[in-house]
């Protein structure tokens, strides 16, 4: 990666050459290796600039109209976006800066600019990836809520899509902890999608940050996704799929994951629902099965091995409750109450007494562990 550059510059450099339709991200990067940035690309002569078309094989399908693009080196649009990015307050970072994610700039295809509202500074932080189905179960749920918060409370970035489902409730875990987390999204950074998100998204605004390599005002369409997943994976050291089909948009990104050398984690499911076919079939192909959080922490590094964590004392009743919440996760008291044979009055005794310890939690009248 070249050395600090004139950020300014590189960046409105960087949309000019994101913005030439007939080069894809692959040979963007080759340009941008080679040359040393995306000021050095503009800057090329049109004869080292042909010998770099007709020397390397990324550019054997490359049209004679891109090489043309590039040899013009017209900033006018560029000009126009950056100054529209800036009145609207969205950051652009190029390749080849300092505030460039270093493991994403490791890739085959990064992109030669990324739009950002937020900290960008996030970029650079260690990270994790929480992803999956956006049709999850209410254990999917709470597995990626809960993965979220021993993420972001071990003080790691964590990173998702945003999409509806998993990857939301990967964000709103490690925000419950006042943890970081970056929303990749498939559309302008601009652009809240879902608009049921719009909460979470306006969140992350103010305490993450949103990046999109698409243009602002971009809408959501169904090709720009499987583009973004590699984003996803890229700017992470590991990836957790919770749920997922055989066929998703999380598989994607955990074959993308594997290909970019990052570790793969996958949360066992239910064999009789569609949406643990993939993370099940993740596992029998070597992803690490996740069997439970405090495994995953130590996995992660988020704790070293062997380190405990203190755990109030429990009365024996106490602990036949508690064993059950974790065993249970999102039941309720009555639920609860019929399992371990208590009357539910007794069993919200013991339960609050558990939850004021610190070892549970109720939302919604349903108990998980904390």
């Amino acid at each position: 990666m070249p050395e600090k550059k004139d950020a300014e510059r590189e960046a409105l450099c960087a949309l000019w050459l994101s913005n030439i339709k007939n080069l894809n991200a692959l040979q963007k990067k080759v340009l941008l290796e080679e040359l040393g940035g995306a000021c050095a690309v503009r800057a090329a002569d049109a004869s080292r600039l042909r010998s770099l078309f007709e020397s390397r094989p990324e550019f054997k399908r490359a049209p004679a109209s891109a090489l043309d693009a590039l040899a013009d080196g017209d900033l006018a649009t560029a000009e126009k976006m950056m100054k529209e990015c800036r009145r609207r307050g969205i950051s652009i970072v190029a390749w080849g800066t300092e505030e460039y994610p270093k493991r994403l700039a490791e890739i085959s295809d990064p992109p030669a600019a990324l739009y950002a509202i937020g900290d960008v500074s996030l970029l650079n932080t260690p990270s994790v990836a929480v992803v999956g189905t956006r049709r999850s179960s209410p254990y999917g749920r709470w597995a990626a809520r809960e993965i979220g918060r021993r993420i972001g409370g071990a003080g790691v970035t964590v990173v998702s899509g945003m999409a509806e489902g998993i990857d939301s409730m990967g964000h709103r875990g490690c925000l419950d902890k006042k943890g970081s987390t970056i929303a990749v999204l498939g559309t302008g950074v601009d652009v809240c999608f879902p608009r049921s998100n719009r909460e979470l998204y306006g969140q992350i605004a103010r305490e993450g940050l949103l990046i999109s390599e698409f243009i602002p005002g971009e809408q959501a369409w169904a090709w720009n996704f499987p583009q973004r997943n590699r984003l996803i994976s890229g700017l992470s050291s590991a990836v957790i799929v919770v749920e997922g089909a055989l066929k998703s948009g999380s598989m994607i990104t955990a074959n993308l994951a594997a290909e970019q050398g990052r570790d793969v984690y996958a949360v066992p499911g239910n064999i009789n629902q569609p949406n643990s076919v993939g993370v099940n079939r993740l596992i029998a192909d070597g992803a690490c099965p996740v069997y439970s959080l405090e495994g995953l922490e130590e996995s992660l590094g988020l704790v070293r091995p062997g380190e405990g964590r203190s755990v109030p004392s429990l009365s024996p009743q106490e602990k036949r409750v508690f064993a059950l919440v974790k065993q249970e996760p999102g039941a309720g008291c009555e639920l609860l109450a019929v399992k371990l044979d208590e009357s539910p009055l007794d069993l919200r005794t013991l339960l609050m007494a558990i939850e004021l310890k610190g070892l549970v939690r109720c939302e919604d009248g349903r108990y998980y562990v904390c």
